[in-house]
């Protein structure tokens, strides 16, 4: 009642402002339902967005994983590097893919999968770049690898075989190579190594028994063919591990299929949930618009009852009012005591009529008011005396006005200064009830963060660490690299002076060979020179016959000349003796000359065949080389970025150390600040108590 009689002492254009007011308010509600309205269909259409980009990142994953089968594929049927690059690429847009859907996910189920998706992935990549290695030690060509190697090794052994003159030695390799090459080719040596194996020991067995005039090229056919069960092994044992690690990687594959199965049906469970939003949103914009319809129907009731209570009511009132005086009835009135326009017109109104009734009742009334005024002026300062402020003692015209007056000014002041107390007491209540639960909040939120932070520096920890370690390892492979390049270099020296080496041989033996042929020419020479020297002893003997023949028929007088003749002869039958001890010595000696070269032919051409392995030796020395050169430089970088990563983690663990002990004082301050709060709210709350023993009238302003 007393919140009634308080409005209606609002001024006529108050009320009117209220009516206008209510009126504005229901119509900024329902524009508000109407922004409303609209932000939940900006949401539903962000919603919509991300599903979308959601959806196409989980294509551009299905997209990436199967270019990237494609490519592996590519490259184990191909052998080409390129494809090598493609899934690289692939595989760090898959990674960087993978990495962004964090954003999108909404369950820690959800992260959980995408987490064994991406460490499957990684599987995959691990078994692929295996099988790269393999595949590269294998030789990606015929002329590169532990490929190249046997093929090089088959090769020599033809060539040995081939030099031995051994026909069935050289079908039976050729034989060999056949398969050799067949198995190559149809990729089926782990099938077929028994066989070759049989084949190889078969063809050693054969080489043992087989009669070779040259026992030094038995010796190394049959090494030849010891190293070359040693590059089928080893060939076999590289293709194995190929054939193992490409099961593997169809066994990854398939494990990825079915998660990508999961990756659609969480997209489809996404869009559901999204429709459901969808259909929620739309109830609760229909909630919200019959809401402010019906807010706006009730603002409209209150301006009407606004407007029929305070202006036509009382117009009509006093309307009646007046039809009764002019009736005849002088006691009649309006009864209105407000203090807007209507109440002081009705109070006007009155007052004219008590001022016609006063000149009669003024003397009779006079000392019945002064009583009364004096027991009413008791009565209520006996009131005031129980802490009961709403009282007001009346205000006559007697003596006692002045003293009800100043009672009532003193009990108005008491009154609003409590009133003022109070509601300063709520609002300060309030306020640290605010405090509070803002302090209690922030503290959760500071003890979160430090957590967090605490958890962070951990983190940064193991990453400060894993980065030195980076850099040491970083650091000892460039130290590595360094040795393998000054290791190249001396090989590649090494090889030089070789080849310059076996060039002098091959120069020496040259001109050896030229100084035997020399010699074979010089001592058919002496074959002349003894045919010569073999006719003269002939044509010597013949004539110491026909010396003996006259000396014999001379008699006496020739016997000296046959003594002669005698020495002539025996020394003919000497020389001729001589010279035939020397033509076959000079024969002996052509024969070991042609012997020594064909061996020295034998030499030229094996000493052309290692000029021409240690050239080829050489030249893939340099190779080396300038590989080892550029690894060296690529890890001399990875070191110095190692070392840089390392100083900026210690960096960023230093910083995250300062925040966590910022983080702490605040922490520390807030609680502080929480303990002053509940102070303040003990004192807010004992300021009320003090108050609540006063009974107040309304406020002024009410």
């Amino acid at each position: 009642m007393q919140s009634f009689s308080a409005f209606q002492n609002l001024k006529l254009s108050v009320k009117f402002m209220l009516a206008v007011l209510l009126l504005f308010a229901g119509l900024v509600f329902l524009g508000y339902s109407y922004y409303q309205t609209l932000s939940l269909e900006r949401l539903a259409q962000l919603r919509t967005e991300k599903m979308q980009a959601f959806s196409d990142q989980i294509d551009s994953i299905t997209s990436n994983v199967l270019q990237g089968e494609l490519s592996e594929k590519e490259f184990f049927l191909t052998k080409d590097l390129e494809n090598l690059n493609v899934f690289n690429q692939r595989m760090n847009e898959l990674d960087t893919t993978i990495n962004s859907l964090d954003g999108y996910l909404i369950s820690d189920k959800d992260r959980k999968m995408i987490e064994v998706f991406h460490s499957i992935v990684d599987e995959y990549q691990d078994h692929f770049y295996e099988a790269v290695d393999t595949s590269i030690e294998l030789g990606l060509t015929s002329e590169d690898g532990v490929q190249s190697d046997f093929i090089s090794q088959l090769l020599t052994l033809e060539v040995l075989v081939e030099n031995s003159t051994v026909t069935t030695l050289t079908e039976r390799v050729d034989a060999l190579t056949a398969n050799a090459y067949r198995a190559l080719e149809r990729d089926n040596l782990l099938a077929t190594q028994s066989e070759l194996m049989a084949e190889l020991a078969s063809l050693s067995r054969a080489v043992s028994t087989t009669p070779i005039g040259d026992q030094v090229l038995r010796r190394e056919i049959l090494a030849d063919i010891s190293r070359m069960e040693e590059q089928l092994s080893r060939l076999t044992d590289v293709r194995q591990r190929l054939t193992e690690q490409t099961q593997m990687m169809a066994q990854t594959i398939a494990k990825i299929e079915p998660q990508i199965v999961s990756l659609g049906a969480l997209v489809e469970d996404y869009r559901a949930a999204d429709a459901v939003t969808r259909n929620e949103n739309a109830k609760d914009m229909n909630s919200l618009f019959f809401l402010s319809i019906v807010l706006m129907l009730i603002a409209l009731g209150i301006a009407l009852w606004i407007l029929q209570s305070g202006v036509i009511n009382p117009l009509s009132s006093m309307q009646q009012t007046i039809e009764r005086i002019r009736d005849g009835d002088n006691y009649a009135r309006t009864g209105f005591r407000h203090e807007d326009e209507v109440g002081q017109l009705s109070t006007l109104l009155d007052s004219l009529l008590d001022e016609k009734e006063k000149s009669l009742r003024e003397k009779e009334q006079e000392n019945a008011r002064l009583n009364t005024s004096v027991i009413s002026l008791i009565q209520n300062v006996f009131m005031l005396s129980e802490k009961d402020l709403t009282v007001r003692v009346p205000v006559s015209e007697d003596i006692t006005g002045a003293v009800a007056d100043s009672i009532n000014q003193l009990a108005g002041s008491m009154n609003e200064v409590l009133h003022d107390v109070t509601r300063f007491a709520e609002h300060v209540n309030n306020a640290s009830q605010q405090v509070k639960q803002q302090s209690g909040t922030v503290i959760t939120y500071a003890e979160r963060e430090q957590d967090e932070i605490h958890q962070t520096l951990k983190g940064l920890e193991s990453v400060v660490r894993a980065m030195q370690l980076i850099s040491k390892l970083a650091h000892l492979s460039s130290k590595a690299s360094q040795r393998a390049m000054n290791t190249s270099e001396n090989a590649m020296q090494s090889v030089s002076q070789t080849v310059t080496s076996i060039n002098k041989i091959h120069q020496t033996i040259h001109n050896a060979e030229k100084r035997i042929k020399r010699l074979g020419e010089r001592s058919q020479e002496i074959g002349g020179i003894i045919n010569l020297i073999n006719s003269i002893s002939e044509r010597t003997h013949v004539l110491s016959l026909n010396a003996s023949m006259h000396a014999a028929s001379a008699g006496e007088a020739g016997r000296g000349l046959m003594v002669v003749v005698d020495e002539v002869q025996r020394l003919a039958e000497s020389s001729r003796e001589a010279t035939a001890e020397i033509e076959s010595l000079i024969s002996n000696i052509q024969t070991e000359t042609a012997d020594t070269i064909a061996v020295m032919n034998d030499v030229i051409t094996d000493v052309v065949e290692g000029t021409r392995l240690a050239e080829e030796a050489g030249a893939r020395m340099e190779e080396t080389r300038a590989t080892t050169s550029t690894l060296v430089e690529s890890v001399v970088r990875i070191s110095q970025s190692a070392v840089k990563q390392a100083k900026l983690a210690e960096q960023l663990q230093v910083r995250a150390a300062r925040i966590n002990d910022s983080t702490a004082a605040t922490n520390d301050e807030m609680i502080r600040q929480a303990e002053l709060s509940n102070e303040l709210v003990a004192s807010a709350e004992s300021l009320q108590s003090s108050v609540s023993v006063f009974k107040l009238a309304s406020s002024p302003a009410a």
